[in-house]
């Protein structure tokens, strides 16, 4: 019996998850499982079928598994797709910490932030999306879909600083602006 994964094996699964095949995978995953038991690989192809294939409890698990290894390194990305589970399987509250964890293990970690912002306005948190997202500009001013996300949730908040980023400016200016104009119309 070997000692190592061989890649051919690993190839096998990859090729079945690729055409989503993912039962196929499973069942090759299920078998190198058997022949090396606490490789923390095996735990890595699990948790990436289950959530490929939408199976957030088992994703979770899997996941969760991934974590207990001592050496591993992306935690901030495990932690993000736990998050990412929590929030498909509507647990919120959840979601909402995995992304957190995800933030303590990387501070600039803009998806987290992102994910975190969408999970807040999930819950009507307003307030705690609008910061998430200014996070995640601070770390990429580009990042569109944060920019986009900011500027729609300006229709339900008014942020306590605006000095925090451009966009809050403009929106405070845009507001003075209307506001002006509804008084000379209805003087």
């Amino acid at each position: 019996m070997n000692k190592y994964i061989e890649p051919k094996q690993i190839s096998n699964i990859t090729d079945h998850l690729n055409k989503k095949e993912f039962d196929e995978a499973l069942i090759k995953i299920k078998e190198l499982s058997i022949k090396f038991p606490n490789e923390n690989k095996i735990n890595k192809l699990f948790a990436s079928t289950y959530f490929k294939k939408k199976d957030w409890l088992n994703a979770i698990r899997y996941s969760e598994k991934i974590l207990l290894a001592e050496d591993e390194k992306n935690h901030d990305k495990i932690y993000t797709n736990i998050g990412v589970a929590y929030f498909n399987l509507g647990e919120i509250q959840e979601s909402i910490v995995a992304f957190k964890n995800s933030i303590k293990k990387n501070s600039n970690f803009e998806t987290a932030y992102n994910n975190l912002a969408i999970s807040y306005i999930e819950i009507g948190m307003y307030q705690e999306a609008c910061q998430s997202f200014l996070k995640v500009l601070n770390i990429n001013k580009k990042n569109y879909f944060a920019q986009k996300n900011l500027i729609y949730l300006l229709n339900f908040v008014n942020p306590k600083n605006i000095k925090d980023h451009l966009i809050l400016e403009i929106n405070s200016k845009i507001k003075k602006l209307i506001n002006n104009f509804s008084d000379s119309i209805s003087n």
